[in-house]
């Protein structure tokens, strides 16, 4: 009888291509978990209290696991994006390292394992967006009617 990951796999054969083929996806999926396309994106309506967060989250991590993970500050495309990884040494014959990648952008949170997924969700943000060269300007409140 197959179990849930099974039937998850075998109904997105078009999606994950070579786990839909996979006898055992429990070791694929083990194996090829970076080439799932799954990412969160949450939608930012305050980026410092974003920022905020996740400051307060870095430091939670440090202090309850320090030195046990590496927070890496990248860019791509001239967006800023965070990878962290384990410090900790792991099965050598593991030829992947567990990772997980954030980007925090004025709109947006992603969170994904997939780094080129990340990449691609920013290009997709910034194609939306059209660049501005100068901040909006301030607008004036309602005008008072005089009597």
């Amino acid at each position: 009888m197959a179990g849930p990951i099974h039937r998850l796999v075998r109904g997105c054969g078009s999606i994950l291509g070579p786990a839909a083929q996979a006898t055992n996806t429990d070791t694929f999926l083990e194996q090829n978990y970076p080439d799932l396309p799954l990412a969160l994106h949450c939608e930012v309506k305050n980026p410092l209290g974003l920022a905020a967060f996740l400051t307060a989250l870095h430091a939670f991590v440090d202090q309850t696991a320090p030195r046990m993970t590496t927070w890496q500050n990248l860019d791509y495309k001239d967006q800023p994006y965070v990878k962290i990884t384990s410090k900790a040494p792991g099965d050598e014959s593991s030829a992947r390292e567990f990772a997980v990648c954030y980007a925090a952008t004025p709109r947006s949170l992603i969170v994904t394992l997939s780094e080129p997924l990340l990449k691609r969700a920013l290009d997709r943000q910034a194609q939306s967006v059209p660049p501005t060269d100068h901040p909006p300007r301030a607008t004036k409140g309602p005008r008072e009617k005089k009597s």
